[in-house]
């Protein structure tokens, strides 16, 4: 349960690049490693 709500957490602060950033990763991995970076602090 903490995983998705820090998922979820993260889903809510990206930006709109962020999100096309994510639209086109093309691993799973690379997916990961942008939304933690665009919700990191």
């Amino acid at each position: 349960m903490n995983d998705y709500l820090l998922l979820v957490g993260k889903l809510a602060r990206i930006t709109q690049n962020e999100h096309q950033a994510l639209l086109v990763a093309a691993t799973a991995a690379e997916f990961i490693e942008i939304l933690c970076k665009a919700a990191s602090f």
